[in-house]
């Protein structure tokens, strides 16, 4: 995936299996961006095509980037595609939701975690902190629908990181690697990491003071993959045997508590 970046807005554009075409943007979506997101999007839905924007990565959107995504679907439609919001971050749901604009964005039925499977993820979350084996913590729980993981607990995260981080479906982070191939990501330095080379996501994550990552699968006793533990380091290293013991025993402990 090839990120381009236009006025502060980092963009990616993508074919996809069903014909539509994905358009990921991060970053601030604002009046200056907007137009940089013009140059890209303009042309794909005045050819007719179903564009699916994705803005899990979006981490600020005002008035004039609600309004290009009006005008975009509009557009497509008279054209004869369509254009689609997907996968909003909390910063974008809080503006569509203002705006009376949640339309936009393609229904995706969510099964909220209950209270339990929260307190599981607090109580892992708690364990890697508590032992020493990391600075920072998250547990995200897979949400059956769309697949991706959702943080449902966490401990030493901005803001920022948590807006960026808050869904994750993509190949750009070690979670997302460890989800998508079904194994657990041992991090040893963000900064020369090739998992988070040219990605939007490797200076969020520096700018947390994560240096070395580690995310391991949780499966449920069937085998399916139902949440992911990560571990952050505010210091760059490998990752010891010790250290993926511990982990890799908390996820097994975590699936079967998730599963009961």
């Amino acid at each position: 995936m090839i990120w381009s970046r236009g006025s502060g807005l980092l963009i990616d554009v993508s074919p996809e299996e069903d014909g539509c075409v994905r358009v990921r943007l991060a970053g601030d979506f604002d009046l200056i961006s907007a137009e940089a997101a013009h140059e890209i999007i303009c042309p794909l839905v005045s050819s007719g095509l179903n564009v699916a924007v994705d803005m899990s990565r979006v981490t600020f959107l005002d008035a004039a980037g609600t309004r290009f995504l009006i005008e975009s679907q509009e557009l497509a439609r008279a054209s004869g595609g369509d254009l689609v919001v997907c996968h909003p971050s909390r910063p974008v749901r809080r503006i569509l939701e203002l705006t009376d604009t949640q339309w936009l964005v393609r229904p995706v039925a969510l099964a909220a975690p209950g209270p339990e499977a929260a307190r599981v993820g607090e109580r892992a979350v708690a364990k890697v902190i508590g032992v020493g084996q990391a600075d920072m913590a998250n547990v995200q729980i897979v949400e059956p629908a769309s697949g991706a993981l959702r943080i449902i607990a966490q401990e030493g995260f901005s803001h920022r990181f948590l807006d960026f981080f808050e869904v994750v479906h993509d190949k750009d982070s070690a979670c997302g690697v460890a989800l998508a191939e079904g194994k657990s990501v041992w991090v040893t330095d963000v900064a020369r990491s090739p998992i988070f080379d040219g990605t939007p996501a490797r200076d969020v994550v520096l700018d947390a003071g994560s240096l070395s990552v580690a995310s391991v699968p949780v499966l449920a006793d069937g085998g399916s993959l139902v949440a992911m533990i990560s571990a952050h380091r505010r210091q760059p290293g490998p990752w010891l045997e010790l250290h993926r013991q511990f982990l890799q025993a908390l996820a097994a402990q975590t699936g079967r508590l998730l599963s009961g």
